[in-house]
């Protein structure tokens, strides 16, 4: 089964350039709320397949989750992305999220 998520940027993150995926941080963090249609979010095991690629610094990318309570350090999980930018990871998601939002790095730069 394949879930599709939209995503909406959250503070940070601006829009660059003539590329339709091309972003910037130059707050040096940069968020966006994945919105699944019908805000039906699975849970369980979870395979995560996906591309990042940032330009610049080596950062650390993390998945949030809300379960009722808002976004915590507490309910996240650092996602590895390799040098090429692949994502190609099984996350066990918790019971009961309502959202979830997804911090691609935590510094200034660029990504895609």
């Amino acid at each position: 089964m394949s879930f599709i998520v939209i995503p909406s940027p959250v503070g940070g993150p601006v829009k660059i350039g003539e590329q339709p995926n091309h972003w910037a941080a130059p707050a040096g963090i940069a968020c966006f709320d994945l919105v699944m249609p019908g805000d039906i979010y699975p849970c369980g095991w979870i395979l995560i397949d996906s591309w990042l690629i940032h330009y610049g610094a080596n950062v650390t990318a993390r998945l949030c989750f809300d379960t009722g309570n808002g976004f915590s350090d507490a309910l996240s999980i650092t996602v590895l992305v390799t040098r090429k930018g692949r994502i190609h990871e099984l996350i066990q998601f918790p019971p009961k999220v309502i959202g979830l939002r997804w911090q691609v790095m935590n510094v200034q730069g660029e990504f895609a």
